[in-house]
């Protein structure tokens, strides 16, 4: 429930972390070194994971060769930054990364990139043929002719390979292609020990490829294709082997002090990393400490009484403010965090995981300040309907026995609050759950019918279904564009904005369909790329791009640009222990917040007319002349008149653009309306993912 907010956001229990009860993790840098592992638990059986590390500056470069632990020899190669995984059950794994990837942007945001993207040249038998454009690609045919790449996997004879896996990524549709692994037992390919290949089906996937059946301690791999093709490619490459390494015999880990020794080859580059972990992997809240000038705040309007107000419609009002929650901070944290928040314009707060009984702290404190709480709680008994947990059937049961007494109990007292925009039933559901909760819309519609209630979509179908059965009232939807680790989502700032545009097109679609406003979640919080040896990663996964000024302008205008009439951002801060966002984890204000203040204050000029634009593509009554700009034209409805409205958005993220907007007929006026001052001009420089709106009229 509300997993992502633990994860990401708050304020006392910053981040959910998975951890292992017991960890030692060592970094190898000699030839032998001692590695001492110091257990406070009773005996245990840890499970071992070993990363190859190849010396990239040696010539040739230098693998991790003949790893050895108290005198068991544990591989012969390793690949670099190969995970080898020893579990206490005899069975084993051996995964690697081939390094043929997509590129983040910029480049450097992947740990040890030069390492990690350099392998096609140091890890195949013979350097791999690759294709760099917008990322490694893996040649598989070229000129109508296959291309082979061959990979060694190679373990001491007590280990056996029983199973071999290749997992990639490769988009050539053409019939008749087939993508091809074979698996040797010598690199001149005299004895074949299996092969496979899979035509791509209707989900396109020529992959993934598994060859079983072996019992070999000695394997190549050969990746290639029939080559029917004039060139193809794949990236997102892994291999990975499942082993028997039961007649691998390490000692326990027993109680107190255990001491073991690393060595290797003498040719190795007598690098590695080691990590022992024993014991039921747990979760663990970091928690952040609040500054004293925080905690300690006194705001101007704590003596304020709430101010006179109207409830409005959602399809009347712009949202603008931030998801995220309160925990359990006291109410001058609180207050600290509104009047920051009303000094960039916010004049909504999406509220999660909320405690409902705070709400009459919390609403009064709103209203004195003319904004309004999205209310969503944080488990059953608070209202949220925890869709993730258990099965339909108990998810019935608990929502009859707990959820609907608490709501009947906490709802009413909340009809005609004006500073309570609407109810937030859940979030991010998928369709199966679209059925599950219409009898909670209409238990919230019974219990509360001055204000709506409302569901945050992140899959377009489930909003689809939950718009035409449940009449969701607003088509709200979170998309979070930017990414590092390419496995998670578009790696690329091309790629990214494609997937952005393409989102906030189906939505957008989908409102004007129902005749609703559509609501855009955008991101404002960056991760760096975690790590995880534990298949199908086998290293570093994850990470999110940590945004700059440019991120939040270009999200923020093309949400405009596809009609959005409200703007929220994921997330006011992230968690422990690093993190990036408008707050930062040590509870000061970036410059992403002032960004967003900026774009705040010219949306809020902009309001009025911005709720009442419409598409109006056959409207064209003007050329846009520039480079990287992407624009919409929109009419305001129920207006009679020529006037043509026009935004436009440059969608370099580095650079500034020059616009010029040309009318088709000389006797129409351009003007700006989205600067501070209202002036007539047709020409401006847009600054890195920043827009404007033009007015075209007589």
């Amino acid at each position: 429930m509300n997993a992502r907010f633990l994860q990401h956001s708050g304020l006392l229990a910053l981040a959910s972390l998975c951890c292992h009860a017991a960890e030692v993790d060592v970094t190898v840098t000699s030839s032998p070194q001692a590695v001492v592992v110091n257990n406070d638990g009773d005996e245990a059986k840890p499970t071992i994971y070993l990363m190859g590390q190849t010396d990239a500056s040696a010539q040739p470069p230098r693998h991790t060769l003949g790893p050895t632990l108290n005198g068991v020899r544990l591989c012969e190669r390793m690949l670099s930054q190969a995970v080898l995984i020893l579990r206490s059950d005899g069975t084993g794994t051996y995964g690697y990364r081939a390094g043929f990837e997509l590129f983040p942007e910029p480049i450097t945001l992947w740990p040890e990139h030069e390492m990690f993207f350099g392998k096609w040249k140091c890890d195949p038998l013979q350097p791999a043929r690759v294709t760099r454009s917008t990322g490694n690609f893996l040649t598989l045919a070229s000129a109508n002719r296959p291309v082979s790449t061959m990979y060694e996997l190679s373990f001491p004879d007590p280990v056996r390979i029983r199973s071999v896996k290749v997992e990639a990524n490769c988009d050539q549709r053409t019939a008749g292609y087939d993508a091809i692994t074979r698996v040797w037992a010598d690199p001149q390919r005299k004895q074949r020990l299996g092969e496979t290949s899979r035509k791509a089906g209707s989900d396109g996937a020529h992959y993934p490829h598994v060859v079983t059946g072996l019992d070999t301690s000695r394997a190549f791999v050969e990746l290639t294709s029939n080559g029917k093709m004039n060139w193809s490619g794949a990236y997102r490459v892994t291999l990975s082997a499942e082993l028997d390494t039961k007649a691998i015999k390490l000692p326990p880990l027993v109680r107190g002090r255990n001491e073991f020794t690393y060595s290797d080859d003498e040719a190795s580059s007598h690098r590695a990393r080691l990590i022992f972990r024993w014991g039921k992997p747990e979760r663990r809240r970091t928690q952040a400490p609040i500054p004293d000038a925080i905690l300690n705040y006194r705001s101007p309007l704590a003596d304020a009484s709430p101010k006179e107000g109207r409830i409005v419609k959602l399809s009347e009002f712009f949202p603008l403010g931030f998801y995220g929650g309160v925990d359990k901070c006291p109410s001058n944290v609180v207050a600290w965090l509104m009047d920051r928040m009303r000094e960039i314009h916010c004049n909504a707060w999406h509220i999660n995981n909320l405690n409902m009984a705070r709400l009459g702290e919390l609403l009064p404190m709103a209203e004195a300040r003319d904004m309004r709480l999205l209310a969503q709680g944080g488990g059953w008994a608070s209202l949220y309907y925890c869709a993730g947990l258990g099965t339909p059937a108990q998810r019935k049961q608990v929502y009859a026995s707990t959820l609907v007494p608490n709501a009947k109990k906490i709802v009413p007292p909340w009809r005609d609050r004006w500073g309570l925009l609407a109810w937030s039933l859940v979030e991010e559901i998928n369709r199966d759950h679209v059925k599950e909760i219409t009898p909670y819309y209409a238990l919230m519609r019974e219990l509360d019918p001055t204000h709506e209630s409302l569901v945050l979509h992140n899959s377009h179908v489930a909003c689809v279904e939950d718009m035409a059965l449940n009449r969701n009232p607003v088509a709200f939807h979170d998309t979070y564009p930017f990414f590092i680790e390419p496995r998670s989502g578009p790696c690329s700032t091309s790629r990214s904005l494609a997937y952005f545009r393409q989102r906030l097109a189906q939505f957008a679609a989908t409102a004007k369909e129902r005749g609703v406003p559509m609501w855009v979640m955008a991101q404002s919080y960056g991760e760096p790329v975690g790590f995880d040896p534990d298949p199908p990663y086998f290293g570093h996964r994850g990470g999110v791009t940590p945004p700059t000024p440019a991120h939040l302008r270009v999200q923020a205008w093309l949400s405009l640009a596809y009609g959005a009439k409200g703007l929220w951002w994921y997330a006011y801060r992230v968690g422990l222990p690093v993190g990036i966002s408008p707050i930062s984890p040590d509870w000061k204000l970036t410059p992403l917040w002032n960004e967003i203040g900026r774009i705040h204050a010219r949306i809020s000029r902009l309001s009025g007319l911005l709720l009442k634009l419409e598409p109006a593509p056959d409207a064209k009554t003007a050329e846009v002349i520039g480079k990287n700009l992407y624009s919409a034209w929109r009419k305001r409805g129920g207006d009679a008149s020529e006037a043509r409205y026009l935004i436009v958005v440059n969608e370099s993220l580095t650079e500034p653009r020059a616009v010029t907007v040309k009318p088709i007929n000389i006797a129409h006026k351009v003007r700006d309306i989205s600067s501070s001052q209202l002036e007539e001009r047709s020409s401006l420089t847009l600054q890195p993912g920043d827009g404007a709106v033009f007015v075209v009229m007589p």
